[in-house]
């Protein structure tokens, strides 16, 4: 009797065990458009890869060509990164049918997207931009990392938004080192992609600061670099070609002194993610960003960023104030750096991802 009883309690315990386990366990199937996205190790593989690690679920990557009802079936969980393509959306449809649970994770807003772009063809097309409004209406779950886009799908779209944080793998520039800074000469930098009309007012100002300044600045950019800017020879360019993780190494290594993040005031725009400064506080880098809700809710002014408005004065006298009080770049870069690391950090927005989209 006395083995019975105890074998009956160590298969109910067991079963309870087993029960919780498969309750919040999730096999997760990832729907993007391409791999080489850096919105997928970004978004999507740093904190599913730390959760799989944790044993709380399992993820598996798949193309928007690959997919099937056989592939849809096999999972609990269906994550759509930026896809717009009808094809897409039937599969949506579908693991919705099927009673799966889907989510839409999403990092543009398509609708608002200026013509101007190199991308506006492809994605403004007319069945794309239906496809994109259709993910939005009827994902169970639209994932952002932006509290202003979340604020504009649920009145628009869906009341089912979550708005976690984007993470910054920290382990990518802790093992690498930087070139000793030089105090007689303050560098400022830019990475990203073109962005014409946010410079608009920044060009100007940078142009009066480097007349000003002559040698003690000078100016890098990667990925995109302002013509006008050029000409100057404290002004220097480098394409970008890189997979994203050595692309943050490359912007850690630059030891940037004061970091541009420049944002025009358009709909586009302020539904982006905060990525700019995410990535320069989480570099050590003192982030100078345009008053805009992208960036307000993070940065305190004058403590883990500077904030100026978008305009010709707004951006040189706001440069202008960081490049002669260095002691407020080092309080800016360390306060920012402190900050990354608690709210972006893997381990964190990961914990985000568990209780909000795991287990609901």
């Amino acid at each position: 009797g006395y083995e019975q009883g105890k074998q009956e309690g160590w298969n109910r315990g067991y079963a309870e065990i087993m029960e919780a386990f498969n309750k919040y366990y999730r096999k997760i199937l990832v729907v993007t458009p391409s791999i080489d996205l850096p919105s997928l190790e970004i978004i999507i593989v740093q904190p599913l890869f730390h959760l799989q690690q944790q044993g709380h679920c399992h993820y598996d990557i798949a193309g928007e060509t690959e997919l099937s009802l056989e592939l849809i079936e096999a999972y609990e969980l269906i994550i759509f990164l930026r896809c717009v393509e009808p094809e897409a959306l039937e599969y949506l449809r579908a693991a919705n049918r099927l009673g799966k649970k889907t989510v839409y994770a999403i990092d543009d807003n398509f609708i608002e997207l200026p013509k101007s772009t190199s991308v506006s063809a492809y994605y403004m097309d007319s069945n794309r931009i239906d496809t994109f409004s259709h993910f939005l209406r009827e994902a169970q779950l639209v994932k952002t990392g932006a509290p202003y886009f979340a604020d504009y799908i649920r009145t628009n779209y869906n009341a089912q938004v979550v708005d976690i944080p984007d993470s910054f793998d920290t382990h990518w520039v802790e093992i690498g080192g930087k070139p000793p800074s030089d105090p007689e000469q303050i560098t400022i930098g830019y990475e990203g992609t073109v962005k014409d009309t946010d410079f608009t007012p920044v060009i100007p100002a940078l142009t009066r600061l480097l007349n000003e300044y002559g040698n003690r600045i000078k100016l890098q950019f990667h990925g995109f670099a302002p013509e006008a800017l050029l000409q100057y020879p404290q002004v220097t360019h480098e394409p970008v070609h890189l997979r994203y993780r050595d692309y943050i190494r490359r912007l850690y290594a630059a030891n940037w002194d004061i970091g541009l993040a420049p944002l025009a005031d358009t709909t586009f725009n302020i539904c982006k993610t905060n990525n700019k400064y995410r990535e320069y506080s989480s570099c050590g880098i003192a982030a100078i960003c345009s008053r805009s809700p992208v960036y307000e809710p993070w940065i305190e002014h004058g403590q883990t960023g500077y904030l100026v408005d978008h305009t010709i004065e707004g951006w040189y006298a706001g440069l202008k104030h960081l490049i002669e009080d260095r002691p407020l770049r080092e309080h800016i870069k360390e306060e920012s750096r402190l900050q990354a690391k608690q709210k972006f950090a893997i381990e964190v927005c990961a914990e985000r991802w568990r209780v909000q989209i795991l287990m609901k």
